[in-house]
């Protein structure tokens, strides 16, 4: 089954639209995350770039699939693409790097330069003292 060369146009030009959106989109996050500095800003950095990563793959997977002549090659191209991103998420692809991010990001705050705990929280009791208090 041959798809129509208008119906065709009218995806790529969907996906063209969507693709800049979401780059604005994306352009203004980092912007934003780049102003409000914090404990977890690299966290916020590292989840960008990921969603950025997966974004453009989902992207490139779309274009492949309007150029798919028939159905057999559609199912071909998304059995791939699923395989892919299944094996990324198996062998500690962006799932595992987000995690890291934050656990290391967590530990920063509990840690702080001079080591001790909760010196990171910015003038607040650091933990142990809380925990005499009560």
């Amino acid at each position: 089954m041959e798809v129509p060369g208008q119906v065709r146009e009218f995806a790529e030009t969907s996906v063209e639209q969507a693709e800049k959106a979401i780059s604005s989109f994306m352009e203004s996050a980092s912007k934003s995350v780049a102003m409000v500095p914090g404990p977890m800003t690299d966290v916020a950095k590292q989840a960008l770039a990921i969603t950025e990563v997966n974004l453009k793959t989902s992207f490139e997977h779309a274009r492949n699939l309007m150029k798919a002549k028939d159905i057999d090659e559609v199912m071909k191209l998304q059995s791939e693409f699923m395989r892919k991103q299944f094996g990324q998420r198996m062998t500690g692809g962006t799932a595992s790097a987000a995690k890291r991010c934050f656990e290391r990001e967590a530990r920063n705050d509990l840690v702080g330069v001079d080591g001790a705990w909760g010196s990171n929280n910015q003038g607040s009791i650091s933990s142990s003292a809380k925990l005499r208090q009560h």
